[in-house]
């Protein structure tokens, strides 16, 4: 999720765009409801589910009625490509997934392609006017979640910030 801005005051709208690259600046994904399992804004009044429109949106617009840091979350339902077999093969060298490279060069699998499954989990904080709350500091039930101790919209530059890792709504620190 990217946000048009990250800052904002109250009575603004914030327009996020769906992107799934590295550097979350193209290949924007088209927002179709049967892609989501989760969509969920948590502000003031606790929870809301967010709905997409069906067909080709690329990104929600969404009001900031009231002042405080707000969260996004997101949960997309399983899915699976296939890769063409010497990009697959590139792509578990280059982010050192060495056991799964040798899996595949120790069952001949080399030259044949890849299969990946995946689900998307994502968060984004928004700060709406100078109010800060504790909202980025609950947990939404991912299964693998990395939770900030301390509103990062209230650190300064050279502050430390504490974070607890939850996998299946425990800590695994």
């Amino acid at each position: 999720m990217q946000p048009d801005k990250f800052f904002c005051a109250r009575g603004d709208s914030i327009s996020i765009t769906f992107n799934i690259s590295r550097d979350f600046t193209e290949n924007t994904w088209e927002m179709k409801n049967h892609k989501v399992a989760m969509l969920q804004f948590y502000g003031d009044n606790g929870k809301t589910e967010v709905t997409a429109r069906e067909g080709k949106e690329t990104h929600i617009r969404m009001y900031m009625h009231s002042e405080g840091t707000k969260l996004f979350a997101m949960q997309t339902i399983p899915a699976s490509i296939e890769i063409e077999a010497d990009e697959f093969n590139k792509y578990l060298k280059e982010h050192s997934l060495d056991e799964a490279y040798n899996e595949r060069r120790k069952t001949s699998s080399l030259d044949k392609p890849g299969r990946e499954s995946y689900e998307r989990f994502t968060k984004l904080l928004v700060q709406v006017g100078v109010k800060r709350s504790d909202i980025c500091c609950q947990a939404t039930g991912f299964p693998l979640e990395i939770i900030p101790e301390t509103n990062p919209y209230s650190l300064k530059a050279g502050d430390v910030i504490r974070l607890r890792i939850l996998f299946e709504g425990k800590p695994l620190f």
